[in-house]
């Protein structure tokens, strides 16, 4: 993204601002400028670390709902959680108490784009912007294990990572679908 005047989670290819801890992420920057806050090389990675954090919610501590998602995610002792929960279902459509299953690409991308939102504002939402999408949709599949993170071709001309046919595929069903509202 060459914007000026960049969210700062953005600016750190960080879209969820993931604290800073002694965990070693694909693609951490090795040199930090930002004390509290993980600096990601590409956006992709910053996004495959949400996804990794919010699958282990999921299945490993089972907090599924909306609420318990973001209610770990943003504290109240930092955050207005209330209305971080209120904003992600309105979001979504769907209530607080909505499960979240990790398995389902439609419900994590819905989840993630809304919490880009909140952390970053209105004007960076992944389901509107393609170099917010694309880099989003490539961190869940890297998530999942379906694409190494090793493995990601990128272009340096466009910084973002290229289209595979599966992602030009669900580009143009978001397209289509889109039209139909």
């Amino acid at each position: 993204m060459k914007e000026q005047n960049l969210p700062r989670g953005l600016r750190n290819n960080n879209p969820l601002n993931i604290v800073r801890t002694a965990d070693k992420w694909v693609g951490l920057k090795k040199k930090h400028t930002d004390y509290r806050f993980c600096e990601f090389t590409e956006l992709c990675f910053g996004y495959r670390a949400a996804f990794i954090i919010l699958k282990k919610y999921i299945e490993k501590h089972g907090w599924k709902t909306i609420e318990q998602i973001v209610r770990h995610w943003a504290p109240e002792n930092e955050n207005d959680t209330k209305w971080y929960i209120d904003t992600v279902a309105k979001f979504m459509d769907e209530k607080k108490d909505y499960e979240i299953d990790f398995s389902n690409m439609a419900d994590m991308l819905m989840l993630v784009s809304a919490m880009t939102v909140v952390e970053n504002g209105p004007k960076y939402n992944p389901q509107n912007r393609e170099d917010l999408w694309r880099p989003m949709y490539y961190g869940y599949k890297m998530a999942l294990g379906e694409y190494n993170p090793f493995e990601i071709a990128y272009s340096p001309e466009k910084h973002h990572v290229i289209y595979d046919i599966e992602f030009q595929e669900m580009a143009m069903q978001r397209m289509n679908n889109a039209d139909n509202v």
